[in-house]
Formats: structure tokens, sequence, C-alpha cells
């Protein structure tokens, strides 16, 4: 809890509130841990007396925060880090031993009002699929004299926040929204580590618009100048690659070579064009153009993009198949959402599932980040996710987690009974929505994806079957069973589109959420103790144990849904089985 001191011997951290001096327990003196706090003007030393600041008996959650307010400077908040039991002794200054968190005995205001109430789902409220959701909620702590007003001019968001009880496991670590000040208090504003990767671009580099005289690699003013690059992943088919150098006739196939590239296909209309020796070096592109009716490909680099020189004009729309990843291994949905993360800068260590996601779904896909599009990373890992019927989300230990959604399966990592849930077993209740709980009577995957669909009028000369294949975006695959909906006339259609590249993979999606889908399905909500739901996760399984609702031998449940309220001591689990 002590700041951080520099090599150069400055100290660069802060203590929300200040930094106490050391005392009298009952006795709060207070100081500045820097001459020049960061991100605040707050050069003046504070001394409060307090008198003995008793705190009555309430268990009081310890919060801490870690981050970089601005260049080079880092702060570490800690918003009244308290410990405190029901029942314990006190010593000789009046206070319970063990009372305060901290190595050294500093003591912190008790300034805490809502140490967490925030929610956190695997989908939109209601659904087992789409889209995933970030997790959000609030921290409050009490600003009535203004003392954290200085607040104001720190910037928080983005910071880690560590939520955990004094005498119990790490609650959540999340990151901070932002702050929302009222008049007698403040509310950070609390996200799960999803928000920290999920709306940042996959790839931020834009053209400068700066060729001349024929030269250049980054577009003009009037094409691709402010746009974003494009970036393959996995297996890509028919994408349109930016021509950046329309002198020289030189395409974009990818911002970087994230794994090995190859170049499978240039196409001018549909047609094939014959491909040429590869290129050595980036140099050579712009130095050395291709046989006429030909293509040179460079394959990039870590640091170098992919690019494609023509020794011809076209004569119609090009498109380019490109192959990211070394092996068909590394473009399975798991690895490339790996890599994607990384590009985020999350390490290994911070990304998990990956390894059970591969085991049970090792299907081929592929995504292509087209020029300035601004595709966000949270709009590729959805995609793929969805690919296999996954999920991705921050978890409780501020890690990205990985993981499919599949039917409940024991074991269960843990049970509740009615006599864990709230107002004596009756807070229990069967959830109903408009799309979730009846099955579906038809399942189609749409797979293979044609990232330029182009009509007939532009593949003249191409034969019937490849127009017809060019000209849609997907290909599909069916099941379904009539029966289902006779019996059900509410029942629905389920259709998926992924970034599936082969019909078997697709064939197994469709298999699995025909298994999930075309049977009725229970939601039920259930309120218990938050230390019942302490070490249950978003899409683990659960068992469910009530005398009522054809649940008294126990049914697994998925858990889809948890809403925690610290202050009430309430946590809201919504079930999926």
């Amino acid at each position: 809890g002590q700041p951080r001191v520099d090599p150069d011997g400055a100290v660069a951290g802060a203590r929300l509130g200040g930094h106490p001096a050391r005392g009298h327990h009952g006795h709060l003196g207070w100081r500045d841990d820097t001459e020049h706090p960061v991100g605040t003007a707050r050069p003046e030393v504070l001394q409060r007396d307090r008198g003995r600041d008793r705190i009555g008996r309430r268990r009081i959650d310890r919060i801490t925060g870690r981050g970089r307010a601005g260049p080079g400077d880092e702060v570490a908040q800690d918003v009244g880090e308290v410990r405190e039991r029901d029942g314990v002794g006190v010593d000789e200054h009046g206070c319970p031993p063990r009372w305060y968190d901290d190595a050294d005995l500093n003591v912190y205001e008790p300034r805490l009002i809502q140490a967490g109430n925030f929610e956190r789902e695997l989908f939109d409220r209601g659904r087992t699929l789409g889209q995933s959701r970030i997790g959000f909620g609030e921290i409050v702590v009490n600003n009535a004299d203004g003392d954290l007003d200085y607040l104001l001019d720190v910037a928080f968001d983005g910071r880690r926040v560590t939520i955990a009880r004094a005498d119990g496991p790490t609650i959540l670590i999340g990151t901070v929204g932002g702050l929302e000040f009222r008049r007698r208090e403040i509310s950070f504003r609390l996200r799960d580590s999803q928000a920290l990767v999920a709306a940042r671009l996959a790839v931020e580099k834009t053209y400068a618009g700066t060729n001349s005289g024929g030269a250049g690699l980054e577009g003009t003013a009037d094409d691709w100048k402010g746009q974003t690059e494009p970036q393959a992943f996995g297996k890509v088919r028919i994408a349109a690659p930016p021509m950046v150098n329309t002198s020289r006739l030189i395409l974009q196939a990818s911002h970087r070579a994230v794994q090995a590239i190859a170049i499978d296909a240039i196409l001018d209309g549909g047609a094939s064009i014959t491909a040429g020796a590869n290129y050595t070096t980036l140099a050579d592109v712009e130095a050395t153009a291709p046989s006429a009716a030909t293509y040179r490909a460079f394959l990039g680099s870590a640091n170098e993009g992919a690019y494609v020189r023509l020794g011809s004009s076209p004569a119609r729309i090009l498109t380019a198949s490109i192959t990211e990843g070394t092996t068909s291994a590394d473009r399975t949905a798991a690895q490339i959402m790996r890599r994607v993360l990384r590009l985020a800068g999350l390490g290994d260590g911070q990304i998990a599932g990956v390894a059970a996601m591969d085991r049970e779904a090792p299907w081929l896909c592929g995504y292509w980040c087209e020029p300035g599009a601004g595709v966000r990373i949270g709009t590729i890992l959805d995609a793929l996710a969805a690919s296999v019927h996954g999920y991705w989300i921050g978890a409780r230990d501020g890690s990205v987690r990985l993981g499919l959604f599949r039917a409940p399966a024991a074991p269960a990592v843990t049970e509740f009974a009615d006599w864990q849930i709230l107002e004596n077993g009756t807070s229990i209740q069967r959830v109903v929505t408009e799309t979730e709980g009846l099955p579906v009577w038809r399942v189609t995957v749409k797979y293979q994806r044609v990232w330029q669909p182009q009509s007939r009028d532009q593949l003249a000369g191409v034969a019937l079957a490849d127009q017809e294949r060019l000209g849609n975006a997907y290909r599909s695959i069916v099941r379904e069973d009539p029966a289902i909906r006779a019996r059900h006339p509410l029942a629905q259609e389920l259709t998926v589109e992924t970034v599936l590249d082969l019909e078997a993979d697709a064939t197994a999606l469709r298999d699995v959420l025909w298994s999930l889908y075309s049977v009725q399905r229970d939601t039920f909500e259930i309120a218990v103790e938050c230390r019942y739901a302490a070490a249950v996760e978003l899409g683990d399984t659960v068992r469910l144990t009530v005398p009522r609702f054809g649940l008294s031998r126990g049914k697994l449940f998925r858990v889809v849904r948890i809403v925690e309220d610290l202050r009430a001591n309430i946590s809201t689990l919504t079930l999926w089985g």
C-alpha cells in the first residue's frame, strides 16, 4: 500500500484522500505523498483530528485502485481500506485487531457507502447467444465534507480497481469508467476488464495520404487518407484490399503479419491473376514491377504490412483471398481470439480458456478488418465467439475468459438449496422471455463468408457457378423439424452468421445449437447471500435443488447473469438449463 518510488527517487503515488501519517489509531493525521500529487494541485499538508474514530459493527470491504494518471505518473488509490468483524475484541487504543488491511497499520477514513453494486452477464439480458455485454456497476464513497473534491482533476478512467472482502476472496478486479460527483457522494463507475479491450480499434494505424510522384504506400488525400488499414485473421475469402498506390498498382493485403500470411489468390472480377515470385523486401515492392498479367506479393512481418503489386491494370473489382496463421491449428476461433487480445495489450497470463475452447471446438475461422471500417476488438471477438457458440467475459480475477456455451454438465461448482435462497426460500422465480425457453424448429448456420460479394455484371466472363458463389455473402446449412412447430406454434427459427470456413465445422455448430434449442429450456432467477455466490463465475455449472418447479431432485444450470449488491449482501443469479 505504500507509494511506489521511481529509480530517480521521485515518489509516484498518492492515496485517495491523502496518506495517513503514523500515530495514534484514534487520531487521523493526513499528509500528501508527494510535493505535487499526481493529477491534482493540492500541495498543502492536511491535518485532521477527529478524536477517536469508531466504526460500527458493519463489514466494510476493501477497495483499491491502481493505474496511470498521466505520462510517467502512477497513482495508487485506496478508498476506505478497512477490516472489521462482529464479535472481535479491541486493542489498547479501542480498535479491533487486524482492523486495517495494511502491513504498516496505517489508518484510513471509513468513507465507503456502497462497496460494490454491479451486474455481469454472458450475453444481452434474457438471451443465451449473441453479442457480449460489458459488466457495469458502481462504488460509492462519502464526500459530504468535500475532502475528496480534488479528485475532479484525477484521471481515473481505465484504472484498475479491486474489490475484496476483508476476510475472504477477491470479489472482482475491474476498471473505473469515470467518476460521478454528487452533493454528498462520489460514485466510481465500475466496468469489468472487458471494457479495457472491447472498444479498442483492432488497427489504429491510418493512412497518412502522403504519396507523392507515384511513390509511397500511404495513399493520397483524395482516397485513403485518414482511413484505417486492413487486417486479415485466419482464412479470409474474397476480400477487397485497398489500392494504396494507384500509379504502381499496389494493394495492401494486411496491416501486419500477426502470424505468417499467404496470398491464396488475386481476382479481377472473379478471374484469377497469375502469381509471380514473392518479393523479399518492402522496398522491392515499389522498385520492381511484375510481368504483365501477373502479380507479386510481399508477405509482411511483425512490423511491416503485406502488399501485392499488379503487372497490369485491372478491368473490374479486385479481390483477394488471404490466409493468416502459420498452420490450421493457428486459425481456430480460440487462437485468433488470443491473437486479437494480444493486440489489445493482454499477455497470455491474462487470457483464460483458450485450450479448453480449442479442445471442443477446433474450428477454422477467418475475419477481415475492412479498410476504413474502424473495426473494434470487441466486434471481432463477438464474431469469433458466435462461430463456436461461445463467449468472452471479464472474469472476477481481472482476466479475459473464453468459454463455450453448452448444456450444463457435471461437475457443478456449487449447489444452491432452498435454505440458502433468501426470504425463506421464496426468492426464486422462473423467468420467461419472448425468445428464450420455447424450442426452435429450424436452425440455420451461415459460413464461408465472401467479404466482397459482387453482382453478375461485375463477374462477366466467369463461370455461372462461380458467379452464384461470389454473389452470395454466405453458404448455409440447415436442420429442421416441422413436428416441433406443430406442437409449439410459437416456435421460432434460429439463424447464426459465423466466420467459420469449412462445412464440416458449420455442421458441428448447427448440431450443437440444435441440441441446445430444439427442446424447451428453463431459466430461473434466485437471490442468495453474497458469500454463497463468491466462487461462482459466469458460464459455470451449478446445481439447484428446491422443493418446487420440479427441482426437488436437483437440476444442473448454467450461470448466465450475476448481479451483486455488496451493501445489501445479495447476489442475484440467472440460471439456464
